[in-house]
């Protein structure tokens, strides 16, 4: 009997698996396959495909295989001649009039992973109604794949390999201020964790009095020296030790497909995902003086929330991942858009993850106040409170939450610690979000990307922090 295929299940930002194994041609097919069925059930497969890939192992070869897919299935593609950053993708499917964007990769993840992210033609991540129809018709496609119209690859659509680079570089030229950064002076350390993102913040300010000096920028499909290339401070250590011996004013640092940022200030100490969203939103409604709703993931800071009431604005809060905070940043104008990943998106660029813009953006928000990172957290505290972040990732499969959820619902009722709870969220999808005095919260959910559970808190304090997370490891039982 015929083995039945494998149901593939986009998570909070596409699918992904591990190479060889799940990751593998006839899967990638099937994806490719569906992507065309979708575009033509939709009428706009005429608008064509847009298709990149990051530094994996075989990603440049997925890619090529997808391209041919959706060309023989009648629908031209655009394909990058080189591997390029996920925010470059999505730049160019709205370059391109594309009805859609592919890109091979898996982003953070360690580098037996590969995986395939499926954009919208705004270049965002497609809402969550487009991936549930997209599965469908991905996983509807097994039978087709070796009875793939004859007549269609004898005449297949054009792939056209092109430079996708310059016209981003081009763009952000238009959108920031980049002479002032270029005339400020700044020593910037930028490490771009041996992915995409290689070169291209060094590339950007070229040319004047600030220098910029690059860590880890040789593309490596291994992420040597890391446990994945994620910019958190654990993956950070070459970094936090260059902006120390070389005297950074700011460390930089990008992921493996530089749609997320990760920040270290001029000491060498790591600025948390929360924090620098709300710094960068602090920088656009007060330095920019511009205004709009701003879009949060529920996993961000209650930072957010305080700014809102600052500065008179609007809070759409969101499940966690961009497929549900892309759309929303379109539709309601909004002036950012972020999730603690260190994924953030801001008016003015596409409505999408950038770690680089968002990079530069922090470098503006420095020229422009004259202020180092570590005097930037201290007058973002003076507006909304001193605030503590962390994140503890405990190896889980996310078929295990259920019963954290029963432990939870008979545990987590009254006090957690010396903490009164006032409230536990079980509504959320395979989630529980707990809410305590003096506004503290945390959070516990499965990866979307990994078979891992997560467990977030934000307090007022470090030590109060670390003692949130103590306590709910304990109740829960687990071990990281």
């Amino acid at each position: 009997m015929a083995k039945k295929p494998l149901q593939i299940k986009f998570g909070t930002d596409g699918w992904r698996a591990i190479i060889d194994r799940e990751f593998n041609s006839e899967n990638l097919q099937r994806c490719a396959l569906g992507v065309a069925n979708l575009l033509k059930a939709d009428g706009i497969s005429e608008k064509g495909v847009v298709v990149g890939y990051d530094t994996r192992l075989n990603s440049k070869e997925s890619a090529q295989q997808v391209a041919e897919i959706i060309s023989n299935n009648g629908i031209k593609v655009y394909l990058s001649e080189s591997s390029v950053p996920t925010p470059v993708v999505s730049f160019n499917v709205v370059k391109h009039n594309a009805a859609a964007g592919i890109v091979i990769t898996a982003s953070h993840n360690s580098s037996i992973w590969n995986g395939f992210k499926f954009k919208s033609a705004n270049g965002t991540s497609a809402s969550v109604e487009v991936i549930n129809k997209l599965e469908s018709y991905i996983n509807e496609s097994s039978d087709s794949l070796h009875t793939n119209n004859q007549a269609q690859v004898k005449n297949p659509a054009p792939i056209h390999t092109v430079n996708f680079s310059q016209g981003y570089i081009d763009d952000i030229n238009e959108s920031l201020n980049l002479n002032m950064i270029r005339q400020s002076g700044l020593k910037i350390a930028v490490d771009s964790m041996h992915g995409a993102g290689s070169g291209y913040i060094s590339t950007l300010l070229s040319g004047n009095e600030t220098r910029v000096l690059e860590i880890r920028n040789n593309p490596n499909p291994n992420f040597p020296d890391m446990q994945q290339p994620e910019p958190i401070a654990p993956n950070l250590k070459p970094l936090r030790d260059f902006v120390k011996a070389e005297k950074a004013d700011v460390g930089l640092a990008l992921d493996g497909d530089a749609d997320r940022l990760g920040i270290l200030d001029e000491k060498g100490e790591f600025l948390s995902t929360l924090n620098t969203f709300s710094l960068l939103c602090l920088h656009m409604l007060d330095t920019k003086n511009l205004r709009g709703p701003i879009i949060k993931s529920i996993t961000q800071s209650s930072m957010i929330d305080h700014l809102a009431k600052c500065y008179n604005i609007e809070i759409f809060q969101t499940p966690v991942g961009f497929k549900f905070i892309g759309p929303l940043l379109s539709k309601h104008n909004a002036l950012a858009g972020g999730e603690e990943s260190g994924g953030y998106a801001f008016r003015g660029n596409i409505p999408e993850r950038d770690g680089i813009f968002s990079g530069l953006l922090f470098l503006e928000m420095m020229v422009m106040t004259g202020k180092s990172p570590s005097k930037l957290l201290k007058w973002l505290f003076s507006k909304v409170g001193e605030h503590h972040y962390d994140r503890i990732d405990i190896p889980l499969a996310g078929s295990q939450v259920p019963l954290l959820k029963e432990i939870l619902v008979e545990k987590a009722s009254g006090k957690i610690g010396d903490l009164k709870v006032t409230k536990v969220d079980h509504s959320l999808e395979n989630g529980s979000f707990i809410s305590f005095e003096k506004g503290y919260w945390a959070l516990i959910r499965p990866s979307g990307t990994e078979p891992l559970v997560r467990i977030y808190c934000e307090a007022d304090t470090k030590s109060r922090t670390t003692q949130i997370l103590t306590n709910l490891k304990n109740i829960l039982n687990v071990k990281d």
